[in-house]
């Protein structure tokens, strides 16, 4: 779909990104606006996709010390405005300059809080899906590891793509962008991960691209294409977007200090320097500016790095009264002044006057509509499917995670069966029952600390895919809940619950296996949900692993087994009906020891006649009610309750994940 980016449909359902922060609430109605033919008079500027940002500035409060409640402002830009024409659009500057900053408002990537100034995309404003509609692709390459090359980008074209395109179609658009991106000979290899082997760092570039390029944008944002890549690979990645860009794409990304030949394929730079703009316009031109302020590149130099020893330079010997930070302000202050006295500057503030002076008598002469949300390309339930499969093929692919989840419930389930191997009716007998049932109930909580990693894992591909458009957060969330609950936990228990079973000698009746082993089954359902709830509010596996065993441990001391519950003060005994350790061994009590009789063992002899303890004495001095059906059954329905929270909160938090930089 070769269209603009204010012309494409909207295919995302999350926040409206507002990339100007003067959008109104209505907006033009430019639905029947031709973009390809739009003049801006004196300009022949048509058939172009021209980006123009006008008085752009980005403000953050940081705190000067962590503990410190104090903010003060960072100046991120100051004042920016420029003009970004189809072709090859660098922007350059030092560490700290603003680069990525620009990118990310120039994107729509970017947080609104403390961004002001004005976008337009051809003289109008850009559309409230504008982020869903351009190409961006991140420093760090995010693509599922497991997936094959060809896999990645059918994946990427089953979502994105219209639906009333044909799985032929589909599939013959990837083939194309597999041979345009020099992927052929790696289309079925495995993408890799630092620990699965796959391709080299170039080709997942390029299958980065390939991902924004299945829906053929117009406009492309790349930040720091060539970290990390050895200098031939970042030539052959430079030179794939140049070819992109003769072919009427607007290619916009930001970068560090690239060799010349990289530098010859640009076609436009924009130098910023501590968040105010050194310089804009071509590049065969940057040079003759540098000169007529005074700056001479020497011959055989690298114009990337004249351009930063220059901005670099330091003050210290011309102004020595002055501190270093004012030595950055006065120098800051000195480049804007030198760019904004040149010829290059007075260009750029006619064409910029001119495009606005376009947009006002737009606005003018225009009615105006409210912006109407459009659905997803895909449906949920075909979102959901394709989601699963993927997640299932992820799964199979790493079968080391399975395989040693059900490698370790068998040693457990062997090891516990051994030390509580066949329990008599004794005393002694009571009290191994009491253990095991605690035991094995704790031991299925922390067994589901695996479930940790379900979010946190794919989280920063979880924030690309749904922020450009991929999937709803509903269709996702349902779906790598189920293909971890029904693979990852229900064969592990079942095998459990069968050689614990057996081995300890309960109650040999179906009747009372179908409760063990149901209890057993929504104790680790419940425990993983919880796991869920909390490893989609954290981003750092330490930290949710620190809570979660936090909260276990709450519910192991409030179930009733440690202390006992009427022992507690009165405000905080209702904390029992949020332990599932609680839940989990009350079941296996009444379940085991309702209607059992205790002997104790006197001199190696069990004898019946003195001191016997019943299983319903000591269910009644344990607080346990066990009298009617519903007091076994209503500890499910706290399962229940406790899986449902635990999902809806899972949810919400996953869905509130901030997806702006």
């Amino acid at each position: 779909m070769d269209e603009t980016a204010a012309n494409v449909e909207n295919n995302n359902d999350q926040e409206d990104p507002k990339i100007s922060l003067e959008i109104p609430r209505e907006t033009p109605d430019d639905s029947n606006f031709d973009i390809d033919n739009f003049d801006f008079r004196r300009l022949s500027l048509s058939q172009q996709t021209i980006i123009s940002i006008h008085d752009v500035s980005y403000i953050v409060k940081t705190r000067s010390l962590p503990l410190c409640g104090k903010f003060k402002e960072k100046i991120i830009l100051s004042n920016i405005s420029g003009i970004f024409p189809s072709g090859m659009n660098a922007i350059m500057g030092p560490t700290g300059s603003g680069k990525s900053s620009l990118l990310n408002v120039i994107s729509g990537q970017k947080n609104p809080a403390g961004l002001s100034g004005t976008l337009l995309i051809n003289g109008r404003l850009p559309p409230v899906n504008f982020k869903c509609k351009v190409g961006y692709v991140e420093q760090d390459d995010v693509v599922m590891p497991t997936l094959s090359v060809k896999e990645n980008l059918l994946f990427s074209a089953a979502l994105r793509l219209p639906a009333s395109f044909s799985s032929e179609i589909r599939k013959e658009r990837v083939d194309t962008l597999i041979e345009e991106l020099g992927l052929s000979d790696v289309a079925d290899s495995r993408v890799g991960s630092e620990l699965i082997r796959g391709i080299s760092g170039g080709e997942r570039k390029r299958t980065c691209i390939g991902l924004e390029l299945i829906t053929s944008p117009q406009i492309l944002f790349l930040d720091e294409p060539t970290t990390g890549l050895d200098s031939s690979t970042a030539y052959s990645v430079m030179h794939l977007l140049k070819k992109l860009s003769e072919k009427g794409k607007n290619i916009i990304f930001s970068i560090h200090q690239p060799r010349y030949s990289i530098y010859n394929l640009f076609d436009n730079i924009t130098l910023l320097y501590n968040g105010v703009l050194a310089f804009q316009g071509p590049r065969n031109e940057a040079l003759s500016y540098f000169e007529s302020i005074g700056y001479i590149c020497e011959e055989h130099n690298n114009p990337t790095d004249f351009f930063l020893d220059v901005i670099n330079e330091e003050t210290s010997d011309h102004e020595p009264n002055l501190t270093l930070a004012d030595q950055e302000i006065s120098k800051t202050k000195k480049f804007q002044d030198y760019f904004r006295k040149s010829i290059y500057y007075k260009r750029l503030t006619e064409t910029t006057a001119i495009i606005e002076e376009e947009f006002e008598e737009y606005c003018k002469t225009s009615s105006l509509k409210r912006h109407v949300r459009e659905p997803y390309r895909a449906s949920f339930f075909r979102q959901l499917e394709i989601v699963s499969i993927r997640a299932l093929k992820n799964l199979w692919r790493n079968p080391e995670a399975s395989s040693l989840l059900i490698m370790i419930t068998i040693l457990f389930a062997v090891v516990i069966g051994l030390i509580y191997f066949q329990l008599d009716d004794s005393r002694m007998g009571l009290q191994n029952r009491n253990g095991v049932i605690f035991f094995i109930i704790v031991n299925q909580m922390f067994s589901s600390l695996s479930a940790l990693d379900l979010f946190l894992k794919e989280r920063v591909l979880f924030v690309r895919e749904n922020s450009r458009g991929f999937y709803r957060c509903s269709s996702y969330f349902l779906a790598k809940v189920t293909c971890d609950i029904v693979p990852m936990r229900i064969l592990p228990v079942t095998i459990f619950c069968i050689i614990t079973y057996l081995m300890i000698g309960f109650k040999k009746d179906v009747n009372h296996f179908f409760v063990y082993y149901i209890t057993v089954f929504f104790t680790t359902i419940t425990a993983s949900c919880v796991s869920f709830a909390i490893s989609s509010g954290v981003s750092a596996f330490a930290v949710a692993n620190t809570l979660i065993g936090l909260v276990f441990v709450f519910m192991m001391l409030f179930s009733g087994f440690l202390v006992h519950i009427d022992s507690l003060p009165k405000h905080f005994q209702w904390i029992k009906y949020l332990s599932l350790t609680r839940y989990g061994t009350v079941l296996l009590s009444i379940n085991e020891l309702k209607g059992m009789t205790f002997c104790p063992i006197i001199q190696g002899v069990k004898n019946c006649n003195v001191s016997v303890i019943r299983g319903n004495d000591y269910l009644e001095e344990q607080s346990i009610e066990y009298s009617e059906p519903w007091d076994l059954w209503h500890n499910l329905l706290g399962f229940f309750f406790m899986i449902i929270v635990s999902l809806v909160i899972a949810y919400i938090t996953l869905l509130r994940i901030n997806k702006m930089k």
